[in-house]
C-alpha cells in the first residue's frame, strides 16, 4: 500500500481509538474503505464496541479491540502506538473523505476488470464498449495510485540557498496553518517548480476549509495531478522531491518566518525584474555597468604638470 495511504490510515485510527465518539465525523466509513486488512479489522472492531454500548476510550478501548479481533497482528502495543502518534484528532473528517476518495478508485479498479472478463473474445459493439470502458475506468486508478506513489516518500534535503528559503516559508504554512491567510498577497510564481505545487495545493486545502498539515496536503497533490494527467496525457506533471512534505512538517520552525521570508522573496522577485527589464530596453547600459569597474582600473593615473626646469632647455641638460 503506497505510504501516504497507509499514514492517512493509521493517524484516523489513533484517532477514533483516543476518541471513539469522533466516529460520528465520519458516519460513511465502512471497513471495506482500508486498503490495509489490519486496519480494517480494527475499523470493524471499533464499531462494534461502540454498537456495545461501550464508552471506552485511548488504552482501555486498545484493549477491547484487540481483545476483540483475536488476531495476532493486532496488538496492544500497536494500537497505543496508533493513539500516541495521531495526535490530530480535528483532521479526522478530512481523513475520513480522503479514504473514502481512495476507496472509490479501488471500486473503479474492480469494476474494471468485471468488464474486461464479461467483454469476453468477441469484438461485437457491445463486447467492445465494455472493453473500452473497462480501460478508461482502470487508467483512471492507475493514474491516482501513481501519484500516490510519488508524493511522499524519503529523500535527500536541497543545499540551494534560494530553495531553502521556499521551504522554509512552506513549512512554515504546513505547521502553522493560521499563516496561510497572513500571505494571502504571495504570488505562486515567487516559488520553483515542485514547491509552486505545495503552494497551490496548501491554498486549495486551506480554500476547501479543511485543516492543512502534510497529509491533506500531500492528498491534495495526489488529486491535482491524476486530475492533470487526465485532462493533458501529453504534459509531464512536475514533481517534488521525494519526502519533501514529510521533510516540511519536521523542520523547525517559527511561526511567522512565512511573511518574512515571503517579502524578501517578493522583494528579489521585483529587484530581478526590474534590472532584466532595464537591460532588455537598454542593452548598451548592461554593457556599460558591466564594464565600469575594469574600465576604471584600466584609466592611467592623472599626471602633475611637468616641472619647467625640466625639458630640452633645462638646467640639467645645460651642464
Amino acid at each position: 500500500m503506497p505510504d501516504l495511504l497507509h499514514r492517512v490510515e493509521e493517524q484516523l485510527l489513533g484517532a477514533l481509538i483516543h476518541d471513539p465518539s469522533l466516529v460520528v465525523d465520519v458516519p460513511y466509513l465502512r471497513a471495506s474503505d482500508f486498503g490495509d486488512p489490519d486496519h480494517a479489522l480494527i475499523f470493524e472492531a471499533l464499531l462494534a464496541e461502540r454498537s456495545d454500548g461501550s464508552r471506552v476510550y485511548g488504552i482501555e478501548m486498545a484493549e477491547r479491540i484487540v481483545t476483540r479481533s483475536g488476531h495476532a497482528h493486532i496488538t496492544e502495543t500497536r494500537l497505543t502506538e496508533l493513539v500516541l502518534n495521531a495526535p490530530d484528532v480535528v483532521s479526522i473528517g478530512a481523513y475520513g473523505r480522503m479514504l473514502q476518495e481512495a476507496a472509490l478508485y479501488a471500486d473503479l479498479a474492480r469494476h474494471a476488470e468485471r468488464l474486461a472478463r464479461t467483454a469476453g473474445t468477441e469484438r461485437d459493439a457491445t463486447s467492445q464498449h465494455k472493453l473500452d470502458l473497462s480501460q478508461a475506468l482502470s487508467a483512471h486508478n492507475s493514474r491516482f495510485e501513481a501519484a500516490l506513489r510519488t508524493t511522499f516518500a524519503d529523500g535527500a534535503i536541497d543545499q540551494d540557498t534560494r530553495l531553502i528559503r521556499e521551504d522554509y516559508v512552506l513549512a512554515d504554512l504546513v505547521q502553522h496553518p493560521e499563516q496561510v491567510q497572513e500571505v494571502d498577497w504571495l504570488d505562486r510564481n515567487l516559488f520553483s517548480a515542485g514547491r509552486r505545487e505545495i503552494f497551490d495545493a496548501i491554498i486549495e486545502v486551506d480554500r476547501y476549509g479543511e485543516p492543512v498539515n502534510d497529509l491533506t496536503v500531500a492528498w491534495e497533490l495526489v488529486r491535482t495531478r491524476a486530475a492533470n494527467d487526465f485532462i493533458d496525457r501529453t504534459t509531464e506533471p512536475t514533481t517534488i522531491a521525494p519526502g519533501h512534505l514529510a521533510r516540511l512538517a519536521s523542520i523547525p520552525v517559527q511561526a511567522g518566518i512565512a511573511v518574512e521570508l515571503g517579502r524578501e522573496m517578493m522583494s528579489d522577485h521585483i529587484r530581478t525584474t526590474l534590472t532584466t527589464e532595464i537591460t532588455r530596453t537598454d542593452p548598451a547600459l548592461n554593457f556599460q555597468q558591466a564594464n565600469l569597474s575594469r574600465t576604471q582600473e584600466m584609466r592611467a593615473p592623472l599626471l602633475s604638470p611637468p616641472d619647467r626646469n625640466l625639458g630640452i632647455d633645462g638646467p640639467e641638460l645645460r651642464h
